[in-house]
């Protein structure tokens, strides 16, 4: 009987320890839920700023976009300007050389290239100003309904 009353007590303790383990563990966690609950809210309260943020971002995105392409279109419009000047000096050139065939076989086949080069520049000018202005026209209107919002 003494056996059995010391195992009983030794089970009893351990029972006590287990029981005061599980206590402990359960005030760790519930401070820990109260601390998750707390940060669900704070992330709530700022999930719209976030999401403003993100339309923002990808605004900005665009406009650096529209930035490069207004450049490189700024840029082919340059060129072509001096390609219409080259143009320009080879007639003339050519009119100068029209007595000499050899030298008018060059000339010509100078201003065909400048010709080419500027066709090529007047049309990927017009196809990078009407894709500027119509992604232009889309950040506008987007800001607009953003705005409105």
């Amino acid at each position: 009987m003494r056996e059995q009353a010391k195992e009983l007590a030794h089970t009893l303790g351990r029972a006590q320890q287990e029981r005061e383990n599980v206590q402990r563990d359960v005030a760790r966690l519930t401070t820990e839920l109260a601390a998750i609950t707390e940060a669900e809210k704070k992330l709530a309260g700022i999930q719209a700023q976030l999401e403003r943020l993100r339309a923002v971002s990808t605004e900005c995105e665009k406009l650096e976009e529209l930035a490069r392409m207004h450049e490189r279109r700024a840029a082919l419009q340059e060129h072509r300007k001096q390609l219409a000047g080259e143009v320009q000096q080879l007639k003339v050139k050519l009119e100068g050389l029209r007595k000499a065939p050899e030298l008018l076989k060059q000339t010509t086949d100078e201003l065909s290239t400048a010709f080419t080069s500027l066709t090529e520049a007047e049309a990927e000018a017009a196809k990078l100003t009407t894709a500027w202005n119509r992604d232009v026209q889309d950040v506008k209107t987007k800001a607009e309904h953003r705005a409105e919002e």
